[in-house]
Formats: structure tokens, sequence, C-alpha cells
């Protein structure tokens, strides 16, 4: 009994420790708002934009986005087998490279530089669309290298990753309106051991804010609930909620940010 008094009363003095330290976060970024400054959630982070010329970058940020969402229910559904997460992390990092070489400069991404040898991490990795941007071409998807996809990972997932895509492109058009100009927010994704820290929040933050100067909203579709409420709290609504029409079918959350 006296254990388990002890115990609760260090698990209250931490939630109080918690809560003193979360007004103290909070103090400090209305100061800094203040005062016109920018409040970083960690020392040592850089937000910035890729390009070509950075083909490292462009690995790691394929790498933080294969992870997050290794287990993402769409992505599941495209690679069949849901025991080889070896497997289908591969196809992943492999699809979301190509994907930021076709358009890197619609890749943000937050890195660190805290470790004591100042080495950089990536940390944090989306897309950020504009709606300016074509699609690419027959001949760039060959350059990447995206139709090996069949002879790499099966014929089977390719003509699933292309259903996807199909239905994504038809239910946006019903959703947000065919005529609508966006930006499309698309792979958000933190490191799990940088969770928590805020880092998701501010770098989307920014995004936004580049969004406000531009007087364009922001669509997204997320497959996760938890997500919902994460993007909700930074001004994101449901437009709509469906469910993917297979058989193996997973919900989708459609959501609209306006400046």
């Amino acid at each position: 009994a006296d254990a388990q008094a002890d115990a609760q009363a260090d698990a209250q003095a931490d939630a109080q420790a918690d809560a003193r330290a979360s007004k103290g976060v909070e103090a400090a970024e209305a100061a800094a708002a203040e005062a016109g400054a920018e409040m970083l959630p960690a020392p040592g982070l850089i937000f910035k934009q890729l390009t070509v010329e950075d083909p490292r970058a462009i690995e790691q940020s394929a790498s933080v986005m294969a992870k997050a969402f290794l287990r993402s229910p769409v992505y599941r559904y495209i690679w069949g087998d849901d025991t080889d997460d070896t497997g289908r992390e591969a196809f992943l990092r492999f699809l979301f490279e190509r994907n930021i070489q076709l358009r890197p400069e619609c890749c943000r991404c937050v890195t660190d530089k805290g470790d004591s040898k100042g080495r950089e991490q990536f940390v944090c990795s989306f897309m950020f669309i504009d709606p300016g941007v074509t699609p690419p071409s027959f001949w760039e998807m060959v350059s990447v290298g995206l139709l090996s996809i069949p002879f790499r990972f099966g014929l089977f997932r390719m003509l699933r990753l292309l259903e996807v895509k199909d239905w994504y492109g038809r239910a946006k058009d019903e959703v947000l309106g065919a005529e609508r100009q966006a930006l499309q927010l698309e792979r958000m994704t933190v490191l799990p051991s940088f969770q928590g820290k805020g880092i998701g929040s501010w770098s989307l933050k920014r995004a936004l804010k580049e969004a406000k100067q531009r007087d364009l909203p922001v669509f997204l579709a997320t497959q996760e609930e938890r997500n919902v409420r994460f993007y909700s709290k930074l001004g994101f609504k449901v437009l709509t909620e469906e469910a993917f029409p297979s058989s193996s079918a997973f919900r989708n959350w459609f959501m609209l940010w306006e400046p």
C-alpha cells in the first residue's frame, strides 16, 4: 500500500512538473511572438526546402517518410503482405525517394545538428505541393526509375498503387472541386525519437505561414484518426470522411486549412 501511495505521489509530482514545464513553454512562445522572434522547439533545428542538387538530403527525407508510414493503412493495402515490414519499408523508400526527385522543391524538412559531433540528422519531412506544379511526364518517371516498380516489387503492387492514386484524385476533385486552387500537404512525418517536442507543429506552422502569405488553402488526406486531432489543433477542418472502396477498405479523412 505504501509503495502504491509512493508511486501515485511520484506520478502526481511528475504531472505537476510537466504542467509547469508546459506553461513555461507557452509563456516563452508568447514572449517570442510578442517580440517578433521565432521560438524553436529544440536547439539546433533548421527548416529548409530541398533541391535536386542535394541527393543525400532527398535520400534521408525519403527514409524518414518510409519509417513513419510503414504501418499506414494505405501502404499496407498496396504492399499486400502485412508480415513483410522489411520489404514494405524498402518499397516505400524507393517510391518516396523517386517522388521527391521529381519535385524536390515541394519537399520541406527539418534537420537537427544537436549531437556533439555536429552531424546533421533529418527529423521531419513532408511534401508541400504547389497547385501550379504539373504532374510528371512519362519520360520523367522513366528517368527516375518509377516504372521499374513492377520488376522490383511486383506488378500487382504497381496496379494497387495506381488504383489508390486514381481514387484519391477523383475523391479530391469531388470534395475540393476540380477548379479550386490549393496547396497539398502529403506525408507529414516526424521521427519517433523526436516526437512530442513540438517539431511537427513548428514546421507545419512555417508552411501554413507561407500558404497564408499566398492566400491559398491547404488540403490533405489522412488515414489515421489521431492525425485528425493533430491537424485540427492547427486549424484544419474535416471536409468529409470516406472509406476506400475495396475489400480491404480503410478510412480517409479529407481536411482543409483556410487562410
